[in-house]
């Protein structure tokens, strides 16, 4: 017969449903979260700089008075720091 110290140490070594690997399908609900959270990155690593970029350089030029060149340059450099950003995050995720 075993001893209660046995037993109760026996059912917690013991794995829970919950503790394998979560499928649904086929599908691996750890990869999918994974793949969300590269695609909000991208997404964000997208809009924010190129946004920034329009409304900075809108804000410059009305007070400049030099409309549109500070506009369009500030987007240009949202846009390659867009560009950096995604290639930087797809990098280190793959």
């Amino acid at each position: 017969m075993k001893s209660k110290s046995k037993i109760i140490t026996d059912s917690l070594n013991k794995k829970l449903p919950s503790d394998k690997k979560k499928k649904t399908d086929g599908i691996n609900i750890n990869e999918m979260v994974k793949g969300i959270k590269i695609a909000t990155e991208l997404g964000f690593s997208v809009v924010i700089p190129l946004v920034a970029g329009a409304f900075l350089g809108s804000y410059l030029d009305r007070n400049l008075k030099t409309s549109p060149k500070l506009t369009l340059l500030f987007i240009l450099i949202g846009l390659f720091l867009s560009l950096f950003s995604m290639y930087k995050i797809v990098k280190d995720s793959f």
